[in-house]
């Protein structure tokens, strides 16, 4: 190409008459051109050079967009909008004779259908875990660009949660996870309790508190979950571990707490799973050899759920040993002695005798079928504690929860020992000095 050619193409490339004629102009210097019209980039998004249109979506793009938001807004108003493009194309007929190719309808880009939609209230109304969209009771400290959506989206295996649904379904399949993290220590059937440890999974812990404040009003611990053990019960099928409820307990408790907090997803409510949650930490204490109680003070549901499991494990006690005494009934259930005293006195199953002592009644009624924990399908040891050997006894180390000795002696600075070898070159070294001394 001769100079004089290339001067006349780069001259028609910058006249308006160039870009008028040219149905797709190239650009041939590498440069953009001086002026995009919208409409230009409305129609094709890249009729100015392929090299141009790397950060923009292509029509492939826009087809798939425009259908996933078909499927999610099925009931959307268009008739008005496609009115007014008609009203809006009659008007500028003048600016579309001079377009620079054919006109045609634009797509319009798929935006608020994968936008969260923000609450009228203000706050979280609904939260959707898994296939249900459950009510949300209490407000929760999620951070601020979540606080004030309508629906909160949380993955049923990991409790991240997300804000739309087109974020949520992306993320069930990537998800890695289709059980909680931490170990596996009961499975009966379908169901399976799976223990985390609060410093291990910080991430884990701290998003299933903020879940659990949806639903429990007297929660007031969110992020510092390290001093805690947690205890989440699940639903197994083919798809993985569903979450059901949690507890969770100190991993030190100073006055034998065997329960700090306990929640059932309302989805879950009405089939025993509360119930078997409480047997299940009471198991706990009855294999570490402890009498156990819940911390106080209980919510009105909790209390509720307690004085019916005490209620029941009572009277199962002494259909076996009907002359039980009151520390007898302790050992054997593991039940504080102050709660066997409270539980007999809200169902009046005390009575003064003639000798001035009490005597319990049993009082036997119908009860619902439940879940119970069977020690049987138990794969657990206790939890030890202990302090670091830096000296620094603020922290708490997780020992390997083996036997008590074994614990007591890891925790324990041991002594250093030379090896063999080392004791074998410094009796050698010693040797030579003699020798030259000599």
């Amino acid at each position: 190409m001769t100079k004089e050619k290339a001067a006349t193409i780069k001259h028609r490339r910058w006249t308006r008459a160039a870009l008028n004629n040219e149905p797709n102009p190239l650009n041939l210097s590498g440069r953009m051109p001086l002026y995009c019209p919208l409409k230009a980039l409305q129609d094709g998004q890249s009729w100015f050079g392929a090299q141009y249109a790397r950060g923009l979506p292509g029509r492939s793009s826009i087809i798939r967009y425009e259908a996933a938001k078909r499927v999610s807004e099925p009931k959307t108003p268009i008739v008005e909008a496609h009115e007014e493009k008609h009203e809006h194309e009659a008007s500028n007929s003048d600016d579309t004779e001079r377009s620079l190719r054919p006109a045609r309808q634009p797509p319009s880009l798929p935006t608020q259908a994968f936008l969260p939609h923000p609450s009228r209230n203000g706050r979280i109304q609904k939260v959707q875990i898994g296939s249900f969209l459950i009510d949300v009771w209490y407000l929760a400290p999620y951070p601020e660009e979540y606080s004030h959506l309508e629906a909160l989206y949380i993955c049923e295996f990991c409790l991240r949660y997300m804000k739309s649904a087109f974020v949520a379904k992306r993320h069930k399949i990537k998800c890695p996870m289709k059980h909680p993290p931490g170990d596996e220590i009961y499975r009966d059937g379908a169901l399976s309790v799976f223990e985390v440890d609060g410093r291990k999974n910080k991430i884990y812990c701290q998003n299933l508190c903020l879940l659990a404040k949806m639903f429990l009003d007297h929660k007031t611990l969110y992020y510092d979950v390290e001093p805690f053990l947690f205890y989440i019960l699940t639903e197994s099928d083919n798809h993985g571990c569903h979450f059901v409820g949690y507890f969770s307990k100190e991993k030190k408790s100073l006055l034998d707490y065997n329960l700090s907090c306990i929640m059932t997803l309302p989805s879950y409510q009405r089939q025993g799973y509360g119930q078997f949650l409480i047997d299940f930490s009471y198991m706990l204490s009855r294999k570490e050899g402890k009498i156990g109680s819940p911390e106080r003070p209980l919510s009105d549901l909790g209390l509720l759920s307690y004085r019916k499991y005490w209620t029941q494990t009572l009277n199962s006690e002494l259909e076996k040993h009907p002359s039980s005494s009151i520390e007898e009934l302790s050992l054997a259930t593991s039940i504080s002695a102050d709660d066997i005293l409270y539980t007999l006195k809200v169902n009046n199953m005390l009575r003064s005798n003639d000798e001035g002592g009490y005597v319990i009644d049993l009082q036997l009624k119908e009860t619902k079928h439940r879940p119970i924990a069977k020690m049987e399908s138990l794969t657990w040891v206790p939890f030890m504690v202990a302090a670091a050997r830096d000296g620094n006894r603020d922290g708490v180390l997780n020992v390997p929860r083996e036997a008590t000795a074994i614990s007591t002696a890891a925790a324990m600075p041991s002594p250093v020992r030379t090896s063999p070898r080392r004791k074998s070159s410094a009796s050698s070294t010693e040797k030579s000095h003699r020798k030259r001394k000599r």
